[in-house]
């Protein structure tokens, strides 16, 4: 497959940011799910005033509509049902909310390192999950540290949570492998620092992970990173070609950007997709 070129006529700077269909129905939960789901939610108060540090009522209500009970049944799968051990995790994410606060990131911060577009949502997947693109060839903003550009990426994934439609729990990457080098890669340290907390912070938030026209560089990165990532992430990652259409297998053409080889006449406008994020963000 040829890719085509968004015609500068008819391109659109707005991104996608809603879902056109409504989600499937979630699965329905046994008795015994419910019951260990009805356990954790009982000890999530426990567990916030555990939290260490000078936790104001304002953080404990924050903390609170956070580790609902869509949440605490996130860290039940992500640990096979296994009570305990979901205690543990939930606790250590209450603690990094509490002090990293990744959802209450100040979006002007973050603003310039977005605008040579190395990260952007826009789109659905066919399972109704939004798209969050990472295109990590993008220049990095002058000036930039790797804190704050993980402070960037860490913004994005909360915004691309906020994007989904009820029922839907989870989110898709693409990932733009094309151009990227040893020397354009985004570090290695900054890599393993967002896997690391993408893996204990946001369990079961992955829905698929799309590497698109990976170089002859990811083959080492991933070898790298590897055996950081655990089998069930793995399993979820796939390498996508721009020689063939394998990619609408899991996107819709009309929720694809022309370049990707959709039908979405999209151009990343760094003022205009951020005014327009923000916008969506006080409806």
């Amino acid at each position: 497959m040829s890719l085509t070129v968004a015609n500068k006529d008819t391109v659109n700077h707005i991104p996608i940011l809603t879902c056109p269909i409504p989600a499937s129905p979630v699965t329905p939960l046994s008795q015994s799910q419910l019951d260990l789901v009805s356990n954790l939610s009982a000890q999530v108060p426990n567990l916030i005033t555990s939290v260490v540090g000078d936790v104001t009522e304002d953080d404990k209500c924050n903390l609170t509509e956070w580790a609902d009970t869509a949440c605490v049944t996130r860290y039940l799968r992500a640990t096979k049902w296994d009570l305990q051990e979901a205690v543990d995790r939930l606790q250590s994410t209450l603690q990094w909310r509490f002090e990293y606060k990744p959802d209450r990131i100040d979006s002007s911060l973050v603003k310039d390192i977005g605008r040579s577009g190395r990260s952007y949502i826009s789109g659905f997947t066919k399972e109704r999950q939004p798209i969050l693109f990472l295109v990590p060839r993008m220049p990095h903003t002058e000036g930039s540290t790797h804190e704050l550009q993980l402070k960037f990426s860490v913004f994005f994934l909360e915004q691309a949570i906020k994007r989904m439609p009820e029922g839907v729990e989870k989110i898709a990457l693409l990932i733009d492998y094309r151009g990227v080098t040893r020397a354009n890669s985004t570090p290695l340290s900054v890599s393993l620092k967002y896997l690391s907390i993408f893996a204990n912070h946001y369990p079961e938030r992955l829905g698929l992970g799309m590497l698109y026209d990976p170089s002859w560089f990811f083959p080492v990165f991933l070898a790298m990173i590897g055996p950081f990532m655990d089998p069930v992430t793995r399993a979820k990652i796939q390498i996508v070609h721009s020689k063939n259409e394998d990619i609408l297998r899991f996107v819709d053409a009309d929720q694809l950007p022309v370049e990707y080889g959709g039908s979405f006449e999209f151009e990343f406008s760094h003022p205009v997709y951020w005014q327009y994020l923000l916008n969506q963000n006080e409806k």
